[in-house]
């Protein structure tokens, strides 16, 4: 029990951090939408949503295979880090070279209106975080939580205050909003500056290590691509058939609805480390069992708090403003949906330790790809027919389905003996109370009565197997 608590305590360092650094755009949703039009924040979530798809094929898969033999290297950490620096130097500077030269015709595609200020900016943004992600990377093999909160930390108080400065003072809308980041991303560069110094060393550059890491790595880098198509394409696809009004209302939803996303990014950063250090360990298949049930009943939890709760909370007014934009308060309703598709991503990467045991990392994208495609198919039948709430559904639906073979093959591979009559009990109670709420619309009274009910049964289900 020690070792889990030990994972848990630094699990919740890189929790924080990382939700801190992801939640302050949701921390500026009071100000985008009530500032922004909607046609303005649909711009800003379509030009954010290339950002974070860009910052894979800066990667090219390259992070997962730091993040393995930086562990695993030993006295070689120096090798492996500066190959791998080496390499994305390289490639960054003709990815955000072209991004800046070619930055006209690329928001006309992406955008359907000339802005190429926003994609330079992006180009910016996208160099400095290629060498700041890796080096962060480095942090948390080495072990370093607080610095890493730290750096985090950090950079939401600049991307904060920028854009207060920006957006809310100067009225710069969306040019106001890039810069903050653009701000935020030079700022953390400079900070993981002494990290990048100490792990290369130029003359330590091997050609064969970089073909090895690369023989790892870019197997998962389609399965990241598919991953950023499951969680993003639906603005491009919402743009194509409907406008970017309706991108910008949906966004704002989705963007209340990445909380899951953020807990369950947080968690993997522990998770990741955690698990590939326990290889060899005999009590591996219980700990983890026993991490998957803490964990997806805390999901749930969260899940049942958005059902019954967020309607009334994005209302609240702060200071004289509405935390969300009245323009924006449709969006409530697919909150709860994109919350339970982050769900079944999180027991996708609790599958994971099979998969990397076994070097089988060349299947991700055969499940991520299942994901990817089924989740572009069903937005283009499903948006059509039910506009911004089809787009939702059509996500939750990928992520379930990418999740059931994958769960048969990583099971095959390594064991772990899941608690799953408590797992799918604890869901069934969680969609139960979904669609009560739906039919008989609970007051605030019932709504705490069944959320502090429903946290009982989690608490009874966690007990029965300690």
């Amino acid at each position: 029990m020690s070792t889990i608590r030990q994972f848990g305590k630094e699990s919740l360092v890189y929790g924080i951090g990382y939700v801190a650094i992801r939640a302050v755009s949701f921390l500026l949703l009071p100000l985008f939408t009530n500032i922004l039009t909607k046609e303005e924040f649909g711009i800003y979530a379509l030009i954010f949503t290339f950002i974070a798809f860009s910052q894979v094929l800066y990667s090219y898969g390259l992070d997962s295979a730091l993040m393995k033999y930086y562990v695993k290297s030993g006295e070689d950490k120096q090798t492996v880090c500066t190959t791998i620096f080496a390499s994305i130097t390289v490639t960054a500077i003709l990815f955000s070279g072209f991004l800046w030269i070619f930055a006209s015709p690329i928001s006309e595609v992406l955008l359907n209106s000339p802005h190429p200020i926003f994609f330079r900016i992006a180009a910016l943004i996208l160099f400095f975080d290629t060498f700041s992600f890796r080096s962060i990377i480095i942090i948390r093999s080495n072990n370093q939580p607080f610095r890493y909160l730290f750096i985090t930390m950090t950079n939401v108080i600049i991307t904060f205050c920028v854009n207060l400065i920006l957006v809310a003072k100067y009225k710069m809308g969306v040019t106001g909003a890039l810069y903050g980041t653009l701000s935020a991303s030079a700022v953390t560069f400079l900070l993981v500056m002494p990290t990048l110094v100490k792990n290369i060393n130029f003359s330590k550059y091997s050609t064969e290590k970089l073909k090895m890491l690369l023989r790892f790595g870019l197997p998962i880098f389609p399965a990241i691509i598919f991953q950023i198509m499951m969680d993003m394409s639906d603005r491009y696809i919402l743009l194509w058939m409907s406008d970017v009004a309706t991108v910008g209302v949906y966004s704002a939803g989705y963007k209340i609805g990445s909380l899951m996303l953020f807990l369950i990014t947080g968690f993997q950063l522990g998770w990741d480390p955690f698990f590939l250090k326990n290889e060899h360990n005999k009590d591996a298949p219980k700990m983890f069992a026993k991490i998957a049930l803490y964990f997806s009943s805390f999901l749930m939890l969260v899940w049942v708090f958005s059902v019954l709760f967020i309607d009334k909370l994005i209302q609240i007014k702060l200071f004289g403003i509405n935390l969300i934009g009245e323009e924006f308060w449709s969006s409530s309703q697919i909150i709860p949906i994109v919350m339970l598709g982050y769900i079944f991503l999180g027991f996708y990467h609790l599958l994971m330790p099979g998969i990397f045991y076994s070097n089988k990392t060349k299947l991700l994208p055969v499940f991520r790809g299942l994901g990817a495609f089924s989740n572009v198919g069903l937005n283009i039948f499903l948006i059509p027919k039910f506009g911004a709430m089809g787009a939702a559904i059509a996500t939750a639906l990928s992520f379930g389905l990418m999740i059931i073979p994958l769960y048969f093959k990583a099971n095959k591979l390594f064991h772990i003996p899941f608690f799953w009559k408590s797992i799918i009990g604890y869901f069934i109670v969680a969609m139960l109370i979904y669609i009560s709420n739906i039919l008989f619309h609970f007051s605030i009274l019932q709504s705490i009565f069944v959320f502090l009910w429903f946290a009982i049964i989690g608490i009874i289900l966690i007990r029965k197997v300690q």
